[in-house]
């Protein structure tokens, strides 16, 4: 069958278009501009390896949606983070990024569905990428080893795949594919800065490659150095203070004044009964305490709004086919990424601070308010809760490097007619060193509070027994403490962390219509795809004393050492049967089937499978439909995580600033979280220090494997009478059970004040009552294991279009063409289970203190770019839209409400972005020189505005930064961006 030149540019559109974004442009570029004779039918375009299958296919149309990112997306983008490109996507949902600061682990990472990262499966070339970091539990791929310059494309396959690629699969995979066939020189490079001057951002990637042995092989070799400049909050309007909401919900509040406050603390009976009274140090530098005027401690402009990072990437790959039978291939790539993370000065938080009613630190006032009225002799101490930010100590600074490895060998090639193969086999490794500066020593601290009398001079001393090189510390007065006071306070904790995952696979695929096995109305035959996998997952985490015993203040607790591993083998089959094609009535009707079947060592076996249909009754439209079972299961963290204590974003509802309201909680209610009747009605409580509250974690070596279903149905059509037009509608229906994690800090009190007696036990008051900082030996904190935990589940169905226009169709002449690109989702719920027995809470079109980000119900992207191509130019605009939600809190549903309403806060109304970029491709012969720019958020737009404090912490950490979610919407405002690719 021949075909015209245009019959070439429909088929090639058509093919592309199913993939969903600006490639198709390129694809039918192609063949408009260099038209050819040769037969370009399906069958003789021959198989092409597509996401979701290892059996090469004749056409790209799965029976699964998916989504095809070129890198023209790329560079149009003006991308130096790969997260940031994904998260555009509407698919795609806020992972770790630069834009993360208190809680930052250094990594980037996606998340489909928002089913958490974790349940997205992370291939480079098709290959799974090891986990990138070994402290984040659970651990996920990092996006920031993968060099952007070298991506060529990037495919996403929503929904379950376990059974194709194995465990982690449930939400999807994205799957990077890399330029290894580089033949000479190539240099990409990249600059991007706000409006403001500042938050500069740089690149460079450097590519050399060579063909070998006639093109039938190929070595190519690359570096790359990336630089991000550092952005503090204070740069920025809308987060140069921690925005809070008061119990009202009527209006905000910024949190601190023009001069930082340095010192408050409270008192308390010796017996701990209850407050005496409270008050702060004399703002005029005088030994004595007023009352506590309401300022506090503003955290915000030490906080990053964009991290400095340096990044050093090098590697190579390399093929060489020695015949039919055998071709051998490879890659090597390293990763040196250097990240700091910098939050506020950490603070001195006890609940009984020892200080002797003697001390020559105290003044008269002070020993009469803290002593004499406490009933207390000069021979005898007084108790007191201290609560001080150290800002003598400079900023907490989280020193976070990541040194990753990866290699792949392997050989593939035919074995007989219609059969072919591949083995191969991987490691890749992560090592972690993690420095944790300028914190507070807890023992040191105790013990310079803890002063005597000298017996000669009457100064105060450090007690008997305090560690060597005791300096009293003075929490009386402003200013006073020293640079030596300083010193011996001061924490420095270290750890040191690796990953390691070792995998070899072995795979055949077989055609079998060249052995006859073709149905009787069907012109290709029945494809098959068979192999076994072993993979290995090992976890080493060594920390130094101060870290393992939580006597960092500001940590959140100790962080013990932590190791183990596990082993898994797997087997899996696919099945691909077309059962009829190219009859009245039916373009094509096919059958896709696959299994796998894995034991675990350490979890339940499991299986996974899926089961698709696709269905054309003309060339115009395809129905396509599949069901997926996948699974995932537990990570080494999540197994072998001994307890420790960290902090969640929340707060205490029975705190005292929390009651009073109409809707806040009664005393009974109070009194299942271990609130006194005396702490309830003096209103004592204090909430969690900056929205920030202590949790205690744990592994748990019993966890079950999570497994999900995956239902999708869509349709595609390519309508002949409407050319170079492809529409896309697909259906999703994805949920799992005996999801693992832990219950949200905020499920777990709202689930006490409803009565759950399991829950309550999960909650520990001290004798302050609070749950934050102190010594969590007594108490001050929540427990949250890792368990399977109970369900997720989202629906929704996402669109695609894509339209070309060329120019001189419509009378204007050779001045290229017009491509348009839409993709949009329409999430019809995102329904979670916090634990067994515990209520189901639907997060479509809500964000908040258990939601987290926003689950807008509708987003899109639309891109239009004129490829003006007598001239090498491209011009493209590209509009990003985020629908509205609403605070998690203000439901009626009373798994998620926690009794405050909060009106200023109560939704975040739709987004809406323009980008702007151009491309320009000099008119040389022996070489091709493009030069790119562009303007991202051309409108400058700030994002939503947010509490990020107590009582309604929303914005909290790690994804929510700066009163805002930097990972979803635009936080540095306008961007601008430059770049050069060069081939010599």
């Amino acid at each position: 069958m021949k075909l015209s030149a245009e019959g070439k540019l429909r088929l090639a559109i058509r093919l592309a278009f199913v993939a969903g974004v600006g490639a198709a442009a390129d694809v039918a570029y192609a063949q408009e501009a260099q038209p050819s004779d040769a037969t370009a039918d399906a069958q003789q375009l021959g198989g092409v390896q597509v996401i979701g299958t290892r059996i090469k296919q004749p056409n790209l149309v799965g029976t699964s949606s998916s989504i095809l990112i070129s890198d023209k997306e790329l560079k149009l983008q003006g991308t130096v983070n790969i997260e940031t490109l994904l998260n555009n996507v509407p698919q795609t949902f806020a992972g770790y990024s630069t834009g993360d600061s208190n809680g930052a682990t250094g990594t980037a990472t996606v998340d489909l569905r928002g089913l958490g990262p974790q349940h997205t499966l992370v291939l480079i070339d098709g290959k799974r990428l090891n986990p990138g970091d070994a402290i984040q539990s659970p651990p996920s791929a990092d996006l920031n080893f993968i060099p952007a310059s070298l991506v060529e494309s990037i495919d996403i396959l929503s929904g379950g795949a376990s059974a194709v690629y194995g465990s982690d699969a449930v939400a999807g995979v994205v799957n990077f594919r890399l330029k290894h066939d580089t033949n000479g020189f190539h240099i990409d490079s990249e600059l991007t800065r706000t409006d403001h001057s500042d938050a500069t951002t740089y690149k460079t990637t450097l590519v050399w490659g060579s063909n070998f042995a006639g093109g039938k092989g190929n070595v190519t070799v690359y570096g790359g150095f990336t630089n991000l400049q550092a952005l503090t909050q204070d740069k920025r309007t809308f987060s140069a203070f921690s925005i809070q909401t008061p119990t009202s919900g009527d209006v905000h509040r910024r949190r601190g004044s023009g001069t930082i406050p340095e010192g408050r603390f409270y008192s308390y009976d010796r017996a701990g009964a209850g407050l005496d009274g409270y008050g702060i140090v004399d703002p005029a530098g005088t030994r004595s305490l007023v009352a506590d005027d309401g300022r506090t401690f503003n955290f915000a402009p030490f906080n990053y709004l964009q991290r400095p990072d340096k990044r050093y990437q090098l590697g190579g790959f390399a093929n060489d086919k020695i015949n039919e039978h055998l071709e051998l291939y490879g890659s090597a790539m390293f990763l040196n990424d250097r990240t700091f993370a910098q939050v506020a000065p950490s603070g001195l938080f006890f609940d009984s601070a020892t200080v002797p009613c003697n001390s020559s630190l105290l003044s008269a006032q002070e020993q009469n308010f803290l002593c004499t009225q406490a009933g207390l002799t000069p021979a005898q101490s007084a108790n007191l809760l201290v609560a001080k930010r150290t800002v003598e100590l400079g900023p907490r600074i989280a020193d976070l490097t990541h040194t990753d490895y990866r290699i792949v060998i392997g050989g593939r090639g035919d074995i007989v007619k219609g059969w072919s193969y591949d083995v191969s086999a991987q490691r890749g490794e992560v090592i972690q060193a993690i420095g944790n500066l300028n914190y507070v020593n807890l023992n040191h601290s105790g013990a310079a509070l803890n002063t005597v009398a000298d017996p000669v001079t009457g100064a105060a001393t450090c007690a008997p027994g305090s560690p060597a090189g005791c300096v009293p510390l003075d929490l009386f007065q402003l200013g006073a403490i020293t640079p030596a006071q300083a010193a011996f306070l001061r924490g420095n904790g270290f750890a040191q962390a690796n990953t390691v995952e070792q995998i070899v696979t072995g795979a055949v695929t077989g055609e079998l219509g060249q052995y006859g096995v073709t149905s009787p109305f069907a012109k290709n035959g029945v494809a098959v795809a068979a192999g076994v996998e072993y993979r290995t997952e090992a976890l080493d985490y060594r920390p130094d004393d101060l870290t393992a015993t939580g006597q960092l203040g500001g940590t959140g607790g100790p962080s013990p050492a932590v190791s183990g591993h596990y082993q898994v083998h797997e087997a899996f089959s696919e099945l691909q049967v077309p059962l009829i094609e190219n009859v009245p009535g039916v373009k094509e009707l096919r059958l896709d089937g696959a299994f796998r079947w894995s034991n675990y060592s350490l979890a339940n076996d499991t299986q996974s499978y899926k089961g698709g249909i696709k269905y054309a009754p003309t060339s115009d439209i395809t129905f396509r439909g599949s069901y997926q079972r996948a699974t995932r299961a537990p990570a080494v963290s999540e197994l072998f995580q001994p307890q420790a204590f960290g902090l969640a974003g929340g707060s205490d509802p029975c705190a005292g600033s929390n009651l009073g309201s109409p809707n806040s909680p009664t005393q009974a209610q109070c009194a299942f979280t271990g609130v006194t009747a005396a702490q309830y009605t003096s209103g004592s409580i204090p909430d969690c220090s900056s929205g920030q509250c202590n949790i205690q974690t744990s592994g748990n070596q019993h966890l079950r494997v999570e497994k999900s279903k995956t239902y999708s149905a869509g349709v595609l059509i390519t309508p002949s009478f409407v050319k170079s037009l492809s529409i896309s509608v697909d259906y999703f229906d994805i949920g799992f059970t005996d999801r693992i994690g832990t219950q949200p800090f905020a499920a777990v009190l709202n689930g006490c004040l409803a009565g759950d007696p399991q829950l309550c036990s999960q909650i520990h008051r001290g004798p302050t009552g609070r749950l934050f900082g102190g010594n969590t030996a007594v108490g001050n904190f929540v427990t949250t294991p890792n368990v399977n935990t109970g369900l997720a589940r989202t629906k929704g169905v996402d669109f695609q279009a894509d339209y070309q226009i060329r120019l001189r169709d419509v009378g204007l002449g050779n001045t290229g063409r017009v491509v348009f690109n839409y993709v949009g989702t329409y999430l019809l719920n995102a329904k979670f289970q916090s634990g067994q027995g515990l209520g189901v809470y639907d997060c479509a079109g809500l964000y908040g203190t258990t939601c987290g980000t926003p689950y807008q119900t509708y987003r899109h992207k639309l891109r239009a770019t004129w490829d003006i191509i007598p001239i090498g130019l491209s011009l493209s605009a590209n509009w990003r839209y985020y629908g509205s939600a609403k605070l998690d809190t203000n439901t009626s549903d009373p798994v998620l409400t926690n009794g405050r309403q909060d009106a200023i806060d109560g939704s975040i109304g739709a987004k809406q972005y323009v980008d702007l970029s151009g491309a320009y491709t000099l008119p040389t012969k022996d070489r091709n020189v493009t030069l790119r720019a562009g303007i991202s958020n051309v409108g400058g737009q700030n994002p939503p505005i947010l509490s990020s404090n107590a009582p309604n912490a929303i914005s909290s950490p790690p994804f929510g930064n700066a009163n805002t979610y930097p990972n979803v919407y635009d936080s540095l405002g306008r961007v601008l961006f430059v770049g050069l690719s060069a081939d010599f």
